[in-house]
């Protein structure tokens, strides 16, 4: 069996995994970044803002002035760059989000996201190896420490020996291969003194993953989407629908009012940027919570990611066919499905936006006094729901700031801190 040799093994190829190999290249490190190992990896590297197709961030506006790393400003700069390029004519309001979604100061492409990374990593060759795995074996070990991993490349099993390594997985897949302790899932109330925690744990009671996708907006009829053989299943049990879930009394206007649907996850402005408009569309509807992907069988899990996929697809479906237009009228038969953004057949991302990984069982629970701040103008969860989890946390405190909205303005950041 070949055998390689490297300083630190950087395991999954996530957006935290590619930090981590390039904070270590340039401390001077010998690293492999190893990526593709699993159906939670894709064959892009990146993670959510690639092969998950979420590259139209949840951040906050503040994100601009500080609270990112210097590698993180340095992917954010590259990738603005390669707008700036492409578009010399554009303003810099449209460089600086060429999508201009509205949950992001930045939303953009996922294919530009990981040209742009992959520029990173070229910087820093040869100290840093990027390695494609189809599979990872075995892990061996000595002692409590790991000494090796065997993967599979090409059919053939090789082993990676280092001195250290990092699972930057985004399921934690390193935690059951060296046997070490973790919990998943919903812990106990015992555990975490919760006061909405449930009696016993939840192993299985996971946070949804999704299947996202990116549609076109067309100036004539597109072509229609197929709805999946089971649609009437997933119209069933799952809602699709353009209202907000959080607080559950707002319903979004498709491209119209100030916070349109359309925009929420845009990530190309055909109107500055030229082309059609396209949209990221990972939202409550193609939100899969029908079984968790956490150690099932192959079997399970070739069945909860295929549901999930047909979840999404029907989704899109109902987004061109029946969604209800500002007009009155219903469906958006000018909204497509793209098959050219995100690198598969069907038009879906690689692998689902994972939200819940395998977590190490802490060593020590650290409590703390908990302040929940709402803002009294909040146009997308209504101040009910802060003092709802105020409630839940035993001993929280509840501060409502008037004129706040959403986000935590500027002037206000002093009274919060």
């Amino acid at each position: 069996m070949q055998t390689q040799y490297h300083e630190l093994v950087v395991v999954g190829g996530s957006l935290g995994g590619v930090a981590a190999a390039i904070g270590a290249a340039r401390a001077g490190a010998q690293v492999a970044l190893l990526h593709g190992f699993s159906p939670f990896e894709g064959r892009w590297i990146g993670g959510q803002i690639t092969a998950q197709a979420v590259s139209a961030l949840d951040e906050h506006p503040l994100i601009e002035q500080f609270g990112g790393t210097s590698t993180y400003n340095e992917l954010r700069a590259h990738i603005r760059a390669k707008y700036r390029r492409f578009r010399p004519q554009a303003s810099a309001i449209q460089v600086a989000n060429p999508g201009g979604g509205w949950v992001s100061r930045l939303c953009f492409r996922p294919r530009d996201g990981l040209q742009a990374l992959h520029a990173l990593l070229r910087r820093h060759a040869p100290r840093l190896t990027l390695i494609r795995a189809e599979a990872l074996l075995a892990a061996e070990m000595r002692g409590e420490a790991l000494h090796a991993l065997i993967m599979q490349q090409s059919g053939a099993p090789i082993r990676l020996c280092a001195a250290f390594f990092l699972d930057a997985s985004d399921t934690g897949e390193l935690l059951p291969m060296t046997e070490t302790a973790y919990v998943k899932g919903a812990e106990a109330r015992a555990d975490t003194h919760e006061h909405d925690a449930p009696d016993q744990a939840r192993p299985s009671q996971t946070q949804s993953f999704t299947f996202g996708f990116v549609m076109a907006r067309r100036s004539i009829p597109a072509a229609p989407i197929p709805a999946p053989q089971d649609l009437a299943r997933w119209r069933e049990q799952y809602t699709f629908t353009l209202r907000t879930h959080e607080g559950g009394h707002r319903t979004f206007p498709m491209f119209t009012g100030e916070l349109p649907f359309w925009t929420y996850r845009r990530i190309w402005d055909g109107a500055a940027a030229g082309g059609d408009d396209l949209a990221l569309i990972n939202w409550a509807s193609n939100d899969y919570y029908g079984g968790s992907v956490l150690d099932v069988t192959p079997d399970l899990l070739a069945e909860r990611m295929d549901e999930a996929r047909r979840l999404a697809l029907g989704f899109a479906h109902w987004l061109q066919t029946d969604s209800p237009r500002d007009d009155g009228g219903q469906g958006h038969p000018e909204l497509a499905l793209c098959y050219d953004q995100l690198g598969t057949h069907d038009g879906l991302s690689q692998a689902p936006y994972i939200r819940e990984s395998r977590r190490i069982t802490a060593l020590r629970r650290i409590t703390a006094p908990t302040v929940v701040i709402h803002g009294a103008d909040d146009p997308l969860v209504p101040v009910e729901g802060g003092h709802d989890t105020a409630a839940c946390i035993p001993g929280a405190e509840m501060h409502v700031l008037e004129a706040m909205g959403h986000n935590i303005p500027a002037p206000l950041i002093p009274k919060v801190c």
